[in-house]
């Protein structure tokens, strides 16, 4: 299961992509620039045994390059739930990606009246490699096929003879929720915002200090909203950034905010509006948040709302599930 597509938009910052290569295939090490980011599109045409055109959509791609030279194409795949057919996804997504590039050669070579009717290409022209990161953040590790032979049924005692003649195409999965302090405290972009909550996960009292760090910035706020509503499911993310993105669209953009100020408006303190204005909006965060099954507590912890009031309005909503419900039969 992937993510909508306005929920990736964290992923196409290159600041922020270069900061998930660089902690996931390089340890930390800054080797990926955003300078050397180029964004792809991220939907690539092939055509399917029957000459038929096809799609294949990816999350992110991105190119990176020198000024000598393109070195190698990364992608990454967002994944909220296990997929059992991972390795022959990633397959035919890295075909797509050097079958694009393929093509293009060949129609450079065209223009300038070069054909290699057998050979395809000159042996001269070489193209780059194709790299992919499975990010996964679903609770517990990776329980799916990691590799294609994970996904044969070859019986035991043949294992032996054929095992080695088949090529083993491998994936790079990354346990999102499962990566230690050490190894978050490298990332250096939003996206550190992003594992440090996830890793916060059932302990209310981390997650309300979470929200209300002033010494946690985000530089892409409408982009991480996105994301973390998508990753989370929870609703306190979607109305902030419906909110406060609406309401203080120009001051967002004008550069970077931190964790509290975003997470301003789940306070009870307003600074603007009337004080009916200011109960009603309250009490509407505090309605989507127990709709979407927030405990009381949580919303008590984010908002500063009085525990006796937050029962009360779930009292009220308990009270017009049962009237609506009053007569009908089974």
């Amino acid at each position: 299961m992937g993510m909508d597509l306005e929920s990736k938009s964290l992923l196409s910052c290159s600041d922020v992509f270069a900061d998930i290569s660089n902690v996931n295939l390089f340890g930390g090490t800054q080797i990926v620039t955003s300078e050397q980011l180029e964004k792809l599109p991220t939907e690539l045409i092939y055509k399917n045994n029957y000459d038929r055109q096809n799609v294949h959509y990816l999350d992110t791609r991105m190119k990176v390059a020198n000024k000598k030279a393109d070195i190698v194409i990364l992608c990454t795949e967002n994944q909220l739930g296990v997929d059992n057919t991972m390795p022959k996804r990633d397959m035919g997504y890295q075909y797509s990606n050097y079958n694009e590039q393929i093509k293009k050669i060949k129609r450079k070579n065209e223009e300038q009246g070069r054909h290699y009717p057998i050979k395809k290409i000159a042996s001269e022209q070489k193209i780059v490699p194709v790299i992919s990161l499975v990010l996964y953040y679903g609770k517990g590790k990776w329980s799916g096929p990691t590799c294609l032979m994970d996904m044969f049924n070859i019986p035991e005692e043949e294992k032996s003879l054929w095992e080695p003649l088949i090529d083993n195409h491998k994936i790079r999965v990354i346990n999102l929720r499962e990566q230690d302090e050490k190894t978050r405290a490298k990332y250096q972009s939003d996206f550190r915002h992003v594992v440090d909550y996830l890793a916060t996960e059932g302990d209310i009292e981390k997650q309300r200090q979470f929200l209300k760090d002033e010494n946690k910035k985000i530089k892409h706020p409408e982009e991480y909203l996105d994301m973390m509503a998508a990753v989370t499911k929870e609703k306190h993310f979607t109305i902030v950034k419906e909110n406060v993105m609406k309401n203080q669209k120009n001051e967002i953009e004008s550069g970077e905010k931190s964790m509290a100020s975003i997470f301003e408006i789940l306070k009870i303190e307003k600074q603007e509006g009337h004080e009916e204005g200011r109960k009603e909006g309250q009490r509407e965060i505090i309605y989507n948040m127990l709709k979407n099954k927030q405990e009381p507590e949580f919303i008590h912890n984010v908002t500063n709302q009085p525990l006796d009031v937050i029962y009360q309005i779930k009292e009220e909503m308990a009270f017009v599930h049962e009237d609506n419900s009053y007569g009908k039969t089974k």
